[in-house]
């Protein structure tokens, strides 16, 4: 069901090419992960967490993701 959701949240955000996102409370940045695949090289998705731990695992699993600083 939460996959689902996030789906149809993706589709109304309608990212594209260039765009820049921000997902607050990225948790382990699956979602931030999703939005950085619908982009080219110029978008950028920065993320935040409450929790530092969540912010290291996040950048451990999108490494090779662009993300803004």
């Amino acid at each position: 069901m939460v996959a689902e959701e996030f789906a149809l949240q993706l589709k109304w955000l309608d990212i594209k090419g260039g765009n820049n996102a921000l997902d607050v409370g990225c948790g382990i940045g699956l979602q931030a992960q999703a939005m950085a695949k619908l982009m080219d090289a110029e978008g950028k998705v920065a993320d935040t967490d409450l929790s530092n731990m969540m912010i290291e695992i996040a950048r451990e699993r999108t490494a090779s993701f662009k993300f803004a600083s």
